[in-house]
């Protein structure tokens, strides 16, 4: 969220900033700024309308036509998914969001060294490592949802990567 300034109002109004970037590591790495008056989803639709690929995003549903379209993979923000464990385990010290911060740490140390190699290298390292790490993650994820039941807040906590 922005607050625009309008001189010929003398005022100022909300807008909200898009960005787009590349991949770390690309041969021609672009970063585009795009700000619109509502956050709605049709911007999004908008700049990437005939773009594939894997794109990066938080939980905002307005996301959903992209990945609807076939031509576009959702790749969920891991550090989405870490604040709200973090803000679960400062809140309350939950040794469930502490297990979830350490293992996401684990995982951040090992990707660092990735970050800045090529695109292909990242692919088959992210196969490799990170994607049954990933659905390993989400195994415990839901056996621990199981466990805290629907009604919890800790339920809503693990619930964030769906």
């Amino acid at each position: 969220l922005l607050l625009l300034l309008n001189p010929e109002k003398g005022k100022s109004q909300k807008g909200y900033l898009w960005v787009y970037a590349s991949a770390a590591g690309s041969i021609r790495p672009v970063v585009v700024y795009d700000c619109q008056p509502w956050r709605s989803g049709t911007y999004a639709q908008a700049m990437l309308n005939s773009w594939q690929g894997t794109l990066v995003v938080d939980g905002y549903a307005g996301y959903r036509a992209l990945f609807d379209e076939g031509g576009v993979k959702e790749a969920g923000c891991w550090a989405h998914v870490r604040r709200k464990f973090f803000d679960q385990y400062r809140a309350n010290g939950s040794p469930v969001a502490e297990t979830a911060l350490t293992t996401i740490r684990e995982m951040y140390k090992l990707g660092r060294w990735i970050r800045q190699r090529p695109a292909e290298q990242r692919r088959r390292w992210r196969q490799r490592y990170a994607k049954p790490w990933s659905a390993a993650f989400e195994s415990w994820r839901q056996l621990k949802q199981q466990k805290t039941g629907r009604r919890t807040r800790g339920y809503a906590k693990l619930s964030i990567m769906h």
